[in-house]
């Protein structure tokens, strides 16, 4: 009976052991990658300096200025977007009021 009962307890692995694994391909890829980026940035470490100068002596180009054509076109397209603009709030105030008209005609107790 010892036996059985000592052969039963031998076979039974902890339930640590009795699964595979799943997150060893991730730890070994986050490892991977965490080394991947410690040896790229030794590597760039000396250059950092030279690439931030790079981007903060950039030029900025100034803009052309606009031509009296251009001018002329943004001005219509301001002027434009003002009337349409105008007609939106004017509709949304008449399209507010008919609906809460209807609103209190459907329900004329509350």
């Amino acid at each position: 009976m010892m036996d059985v009962i000592d052969q039963a307890n031998g076979s039974e692995l902890p339930p640590v052991l009795q699964t595979s694994s799943r997150r060893l391909p991730w730890v070994v890829g986050f490892v991977a990658i965490f080394i991947g980026l410690c040896v790229g940035g030794q590597f760039y470490r000396p250059h950092i300096d030279r690439m931030i100068e790079a981007l903060v002596a950039r030029e900025v180009v100034p803009m052309p200025a606009l031509s009296p054509e251009d001018k002329a076109a943004l001005s219509e397209i301001r002027s434009g977007q003002q009337q349409a603009s105008e007609e939106i709030s004017a509709a949304r105030q008449s399209g507010w009021k008919c609906s809460v008209n209807q609103d209190e005609r459907a329900s004329p107790g509350s």
